[in-house]
């Protein structure tokens, strides 16, 4: 019995991948307590902003940071940086950086 071609497990791999980064969202959702911020760490209570403002602020300033990224065509490095995690992780030959990027 052959091996598969590696590109037929491009799909599962990202698949697999998404539902990492989106399961750990959900969980930082769940466990956060009540009235703090899911992604503004640096938050306390009593600053001047809610919490929900200052998730806010952190979810702006990554969009900005993402659309800059695309505008000067910075997207690629960190496609790049992606793409070779995946390949490391699952051993994959580095021809498929390309199809992952």
């Amino acid at each position: 019995m052959t091996d598969t071609n590696p590109t037929d497990k491009l799909g599962s791999i990202l698949r697999a991948a998404l539902r990492r980064a989106l399961d750990e969202d959900c969980r930082q959702r769940i466990e956060r307590p009540v009235d703090r911020p899911v992604y503004a760490d640096w938050w306390e209570p009593g600053d001047a902003k809610t919490a929900a403002e200052a998730d806010l602020q952190i979810i702006r300033a990554t969009k900005a940071d993402f659309d800059r990224y695309i505008a000067e065509n910075w997207s690629d490095d960190l496609m790049d940086c992606e793409a070779d995690d995946l390949i490391r992780e699952h051993n994959l030959p580095p021809k498929l950086r390309a199809c992952l990027r």
